[in-house]
């Protein structure tokens, strides 16, 4: 499908993070004249801290952890509603042979009442922090570290 006339409406936001500056984050919306979807979107790189760490089953806990504790965060706030969605990516096989490897989140919230993206601004900033630094916790409780 081809579409000459599309007109990119969303809008984009950079968040600086000084307490895991090696994270790059953004918060965002899909149409910003009437913004019912929200998305925060970060990402960063890690590797193993050291040879010997265990790290076959990393992956796999830090990305249950951490989607149970974002559907538990976004569950208890009532300026949100409880339908969200999370996903997470990491390379299993990455980590395994020491290399670098990409972790990626998405998550996508809807506010449970309408609003401007600068309304939402401050309180999604807030959140993202909070999920880098819940994230960057699980990845060095599991013998890995940012990069």
């Amino acid at each position: 499908m081809h579409v000459d006339n599309a007109k990119r409406t969303g809008k984009e936001t950079v968040i600086n993070d000084d307490a895991n500056p090696l994270f790059r984050t953004i918060i965002g919306t899909l149409d910003r004249y009437n913004p019912s979807v929200f998305y925060i979107r970060s990402k960063t790189c890690v590797h193993r801290n050291g040879e010997g760490s265990p790290v076959k089953e990393a992956p796999c806990k830090i990305r249950d952890m951490f989607t149970s504790t974002v559907k538990e965060m976004i569950r208890r706030d009532d300026r949100l509603e409880n339908r969200h969605i999370c996903t997470i990516e990491m390379s299993d096989r990455g980590i395994e042979s020491g290399k670098k490897t990409n972790v990626k989140y998405d998550i996508y919230i809807k506010p449970s009442e309408s609003t401007s993206f600068d309304d939402c601004l401050k309180l999604y900033s807030i959140y993202a922090l909070r999920f880098n630094d819940i994230l960057n916790m699980l990845i060095k409780d599991n013998g890995l570290v940012t990069v």
